[in-house]
């Protein structure tokens, strides 16, 4: 499960969603920082006054949020442990499913394979998370800080087994992407979701 965090700068009057009314905030479109931010804010803002823009992957929004460039960024570990050390404020964050993409044409014993491999990852990882964060931190170009196991806040990594994906959730999110504009498709959750493999 991936964990999206709007902040702001160490230096920024902003303290609480609302204040983000009609202020930039920096995205990746079309990626998990630009749907999260879209169903946070709108929980506290009219959807006239959300505006997010395009400032591209973790790195470039962490950069655009302190160099000024916008007011705030969605990011995601270790981007998140990185800009609450160096002083930034979360104004909240949400949770949500990270989906397997695989090709149409793989085999079932392939990609049942491929599920047993990440869930005994999954178990590895939440058994001892300390012990893998060193693969986040590499993420961090020399320069912009230094993180530890110990900076992580562990109970925001979210790691669970492979499962299939519930038609409900596809269609409630196909919905809202719909009524914001984001996708105009008629693909159906038959077409898009493999549903006979056995994760069990």
């Amino acid at each position: 499960m991936s964990t999206q965090s709007l902040l702001v700068r160490p230096d920024s009057g902003i303290y609480y969603p609302q204040q983000l009314a009609q202020e930039s905030v920096g995205v990746n479109y079309h990626a998990g920082s630009h749907y999260i931010a879209l169903m946070f804010l709108e929980g506290f803002l009219r959807r006239n006054e959300i505006k997010v823009v395009h400032a591209g992957r973790p790195l470039e929004r962490y950069e655009a949020l302190m160099a000024g460039k916008v007011t705030s960024v969605g990011l995601m570990e270790p981007w998140i442990t990185l800009a609450e050390k160096n002083g930034c404020r979360s104004l909240g964050e949400a949770h949500y499913i990270g989906a397997d993409v695989t090709a149409p044409d793989l085999d079932r014993e392939t990609f049942e394979a491929i599920a047993r491999v990440m869930s005994a990852a999954v178990k590895l990882f939440d058994a001892d998370k300390k012990k893998f964060l060193h693969y986040l931190i590499q993420e961090i170009p020399p320069g912009l800080g230094t993180l530890t196991p110990d900076d992580f806040h562990l109970p925001r990594l979210r790691y669970v087994e492979p499962s299939l994906y519930p038609e409900s959730e596809f269609r409630r999110s196909k919905e809202w992407m719909e009524s914001w504009g984001l996708i105009d498709d008629n693909s159906s959750y038959e077409d898009l979701v493999e549903s006979r493999i056995s994760l069990g």
